[in-house]
């Protein structure tokens, strides 16, 4: 019979003074358990082969620092002479806190005191990447999402007691969705255990240019815009999902100018108030700051809202 609960009440969490939780790469991969996700052959062991190198050299992740320490990666599906290759391929000074290796054991045998053991003797163990899980998970007919959520689960706890970040390379299924998430193969037992789901899309088979859709429990969602380049083999960061919407409206059409062209915008700092007389609103609806762009050269009356949709743009103010 299990004992009673622990409980704490809500003033006294409030007012407890937590220790932050860890990362690998911080806003990306916090502590915890993560799954990347893709379809076979896009290029996720050499990513993970990457962020293992970055973490364990103390290397930034796309401009995301990391916490440098001891990195494991249990490449379950090569052997060292392919490692090696892809290991001088993505850098020329390897790093002596990246350990690697080919065989480990599985969830029912003994993969949990494998890796336990290895933190003990290492200290800080910043990542353990396992590619892939299939290799890790116990051959069964039984696909539901308990047993999904269940062997997710174990891991979980795992990254938990080690207090580590545990990020497992996955399969896509073949079936299409809107939704990336629901592309993951296995029931949605494997995203609903896991802290944070990434998955690596290309734009077609033979493209080099790809997404990495990002979610979490302790990260914002976003997609960053990758392109794998084929003699470093390196997937770099063209930019998130943030910094192309501001690149898309960086550019615009300013009535009235010489042969309408294309403007790039100065920014500009305006009072609620002066959007009003612009826009189908009063400044009285207006709680804000708001960020203008005016067109280059000058249009007197021309001042566009960046950061409020809502506003419908009048070249000319109202009359009174």
């Amino acid at each position: 019979m299990a004992g009673r609960l622990r409980t704490i009440d809500a003033r006294t969490l409030a007012d407890a003074v937590l220790e932050p939780p860890g990362y690998a790469v911080k806003d990306l991969l916090v502590q915890g358990l993560h799954i990347l996700a893709g379809a076979p052959k896009t290029g996720k062991s050499w990513l993970a082969l990457w962020l293992c190198q970055q973490v364990a050299g103390g290397e930034k992740v796309w401009g995301h620092p990391t916490q440098q320490g001891t990195v494991l990666y249990l490449c379950l599906e090569d052997g060292y002479h392919r490692l090696q290759d892809r290991l001088l391929d993505i850098t020329e000074d390897p790093s002596e806190n990246l350990y690697l290796a080919t065989h480990a054991g599985t969830l029912a045998d003994g993969l949990a005191g494998q890796i336990e053991t290895f933190v003990r003797e290492h200290g800080r163990v910043s990542l353990i990447v396992i590619d892939t899980l299939q290799k890790v998970r116990e051959t069964c007919t039984d696909n539901t999402y308990a047993r999904d959520y269940a062997d997710l689960a174990r891991l979980k706890e795992l990254a938990d007691r080690c207090r580590t970040t545990v990020l497992l390379v996955h399969h896509l299924r073949k079936q299409y969705d809107s939704d990336p998430l629901n592309r993951v193969s296995g029931t949605a037992g494997m995203s609903g255990a896991a802290d944070g789901t990434f998955i690596l899309q290309r734009e077609d088979r033979s493209s080099n240019y790809g997404t990495l859709f990002c979610t979490g429990r302790d990260i914002e969602s976003k997609e960053l815009k990758l392109q794998f380049d084929p003699m470093s083999h390196i997937w770099e960061c063209r930019e998130d999902e943030e910094t192309a919407r501001s690149a898309d409206e960086e550019v615009i059409r300013i009535p009235g100018s010489e042969n309408d062209v294309q403007q790039r915008p100065q920014y500009h700092c305006r009072s609620p108030e002066s959007i009003a007389p612009y826009s189908d609103t009063s400044d009285a609806h207006v709680r804000l700051p708001l960020v203008y762009r005016t067109g280059t050269p000058p249009v007197p009356h021309l001042s566009l809202p960046k950061m409020c949709p809502s506003y419908t743009y009048r070249d000319t103010a109202p009359e009174d």
